[in-house]
C-alpha cells in the first residue's frame, strides 16, 4: 500500500473542509487543533493537488487488487497503536518514530476505507498496561459475508467478549 498516505491527506482535507464549510467562520472556536489544521491545509490545496491523490490511490488499489485473487481476507492491526488518553489529541511518538500526521495513528484503517474494501474490527487482546488492542479484518468488494463468518469464528475463538479489560477491572475495586 505504499503510497496510499499520499492521497489521504489532501483528500480527507478537502472532504473536511467541505463537510465543515456551513461553520468556517466558527470552527477555531471548536477547540479541535487537528480539524482546524486539516481545514486549514485543505483551504491551500488545488485542483491538481486533488487529481494528484486520486492518481495515487488509483495506483496504489491496482497495486494490491490481486491480493484478493490469492487471500480470502487481509488481517492487520486496527491502528498503530494501543489506546492513549482521552485528552490527548494523538501521540506524537510511536515506537520511538515521530509521527508528523495523526493521521498516521490510525493509517491502516484509513487506507483501507481508500481503497473502498469492506472491513471489520474486532477486539484481540491487551498490552501489558491493559491497553485495548484491535485486529482489522477485510474482504474484496462484496464479500462481507467472509468478514462476518470469520469476525464470529474469532470471537468465538479468543473468547475475548467475556472478558473485562485489565483497566476497566482495576477501577472497579
Amino acid at each position: 500500500m505504499a503510497g496510499i498516505r499520499d492521497s489521504i491527506i489532501p483528500l480527507r482535507d478537502v472532504r473536511t473542509l467541505i463537510m465543515h464549510s456551513g461553520r468556517l467562520d466558527r470552527i477555531h472556536e471548536m477547540g479541535n487543533t487537528l480539524l482546524i489544521a486539516s481545514i486549514e491545509r485543505a483551504k491551500k490545496t488545488t485542483a491538481m493537488d486533488v487529481a494528484r491523490a486520486e492518481i495515487a490511490r488509483t495506483r496504489v488499489w491496482q497495486q494490491c487488487s490481486g491480493f484478493f485473487d490469492r487471500h480470502d481476507v487481509l488481517a492487520l492491526p486496527s491502528t498503530q497503536m494501543a489506546g492513549f488518553a482521552a485528552e490527548d489529541a494523538a501521540p506524537k511518538v510511536i515506537d520511538g518514530q515521530p509521527i508528523p500526521e495523526a493521521l498516521d495513528t490510525c493509517l491502516s484503517t484509513y487506507a483501507i476505507t481508500m481503497l473502498g474494501w469492506p472491513a471489520m474490527s474486532i477486539p484481540c487482546g491487551f498490552t501489558d498496561a491493559g491497553l485495548p488492542v484491535g485486529l482489522q479484518l477485510v474482504a474484496p468488494t462484496g464479500r462481507e459475508d467472509r468478514l462476518i463468518a470469520l469476525g464470529l469464528f474469532l470471537e468465538r475463538a479468543l473468547g475475548l467478549t467475556r472478558h473485562v479489560p485489565p483497566l476497566a477491572r482495576a477501577e472497579r475495586r
